[in-house]
């Protein structure tokens, strides 16, 4: 039986699938907030990677390695296909820290539509006691961490980082929470990683709220501080960081609904009456049908997609190749 992982609505993504060597803000959107003309952040070879937490778009062989130089702070930063404002957002990515300060020091933070790229709000901190290091996070533009862990995680070692920072109504009222990953479970067809305890916070922004998030910001203010970074993703939900792992091969006795034929070049044919829904594989949904027995592909581009199959109670999904 394979396994197929389907993910959610991910508003952002980046998987740094960019020549190796090569500046970071030569692609995509990235640009540089502060530093100098050199120096800048560099796309890295290898990729760095957690078992369960999935690339949502490649399978990327890079990362990009931040690092600072002794006489500027380099802030690049990219902006979200819009601004958040609203619920919870969650801002996913693995780091892997190769050096650090002993002060305290901040290397990934968010700013505002309202404001310069280089106002730093909801701040990751790293700090190193010369072993290991310790993150902290201080919800607005602090800088100090409202709070610390201990000094419990390694140098040279993956962890994955889920920044939750939450609007509240209110003034002064937002909060900035901190999820600090060392692995992941095996997960179970069609179940997802529960959320757990944060790390760190709730914290609230008592120095003021931002009004909205637009801008995601890696820094490095000194040639001691250094890391790889990779596979960031944003969301509105907790699951939506995480796919769903799910069974898409035949199954002789469980099968729900076959379907016919499959590659598709025109249309798809049901045993029985369905209610479908139609996903690209990153999750996103492009279309539903209820209670249908034929569902036309004419017109999709040619690929790999995956339909939500409703009936009596229950679903599954399918991949469906389309010629």
């Amino acid at each position: 039986m394979g396994q197929l992982n389907v993910f959610a609505q991910i508003s952002y993504s980046e998987n740094f699938d960019y020549t190796t060597s090569t500046d970071l803000i030569s692609h995509g959107s990235w640009a540089q907030a502060q530093g100098n003309a050199s120096n800048h952040f560099q796309i890295s070879s290898p990729a760095i990677n957690m078992e369960g937490y999935e690339r949502s778009a490649t399978n990327s062989a890079t990362a990009v390695k931040v690092t600072g130089n002794a006489s500027n702070t380099e802030q690049e930063y990219v902006a979200f296909p819009a601004a958040i404002s609203t619920g919870d957002m969650y801002c996913s990515f693995l780091i892997n820290v190769i050096s650090a300060l002993t002060t305290d020091d901040y290397m990934v933070a968010f700013s505002p539509s309202t404001t310069a790229a280089t106002y730093a709000g909801g701040r990751l901190f790293v700090k190193s006691n010369g072993t290991n290091i310790a993150f902290g996070i201080h919800a607005d533009l602090g800088g100090s961490p409202q709070a610390i862990t201990g000094y419990t995680y390694d140098l040279n070692t993956t962890y994955l980082i889920i920044m939750q920072y939450s609007f509240i109504a209110g003034t002064n009222n937002n909060t900035l929470s901190l999820y600090v990953i060392s692995s992941l479970p095996t997960l179970t067809s069609g179940s997802t990683y529960p959320q757990p305890t944060p790390t760190l916070g709730p914290e609230t922004a008592t120095g003021g709220d931002m009004a909205d998030i637009l801008n995601f910001s890696m820094i490095a203010h000194s040639s001691s501080m250094s890391a790889y970074l990779d596979v960031i993703k944003v969301a509105s939900a907790w699951s939506d960081l995480f796919p769903v792992t799910t069974n898409i091969e035949k199954r002789t006795q469980t099968e729900l609904i076959s379907m016919y034929p499959n590659p598709a070049e025109d249309i798809v044919y049901f045993s029985k009456p369905v209610s479908v829904t139609l996903m690209n594989t990153e999750g996103k949904i492009l279309t539903s049908r209820n209670n249908i027995e034929s569902f036309e592909t004419k017109g999709l581009t040619s690929g790999v997609y995956i339909l939500k199959c409703n009936i009596d109670n229950a679903f599954e999904y399918k991949r469906i190749v389309v010629k």
